[in-house]
């Protein structure tokens, strides 16, 4: 197997939803796995399919963390609401 084309890879972890530096990085530790470890047995399907899945698995963390980001913001929207609520009528 010829060398890894890691500027394509990387371009298609982004079209997965990626950060370009998550992208970069990432192509990088495949085509070093890949010539170290599968050398003799990957072909560019096999690392399509790979770069698919990482790509997919990495997009489906990325969501439940904003998923959770999301729910600390709105938890702290009402605890803030509930306080100034609480403030007014000690105040009022």
């Amino acid at each position: 197997m010829g060398r890894v084309d890691t500027l394509k890879l990387a371009r298609r972890l982004e079209e997965h939803g990626l950060e370009r530096k998550q992208a970069e990085g990432l192509a990088l530790e495949l085509e070093e796995a890949i010539a170290v470890a599968l050398k003799d047995f990957a072909t560019k399907d096999d690392l399509d399919r790979f770069a698919t899945r990482v790509a997919l698995e990495t997009r489906a963390n990325i969501a439940e963390s904003r998923n959770t980001q999301m729910v600390w913001t709105i938890t702290t929207v009402l605890v803030l609401a509930g306080l100034v609520v609480a403030g007014a009528r000690l105040i009022g």
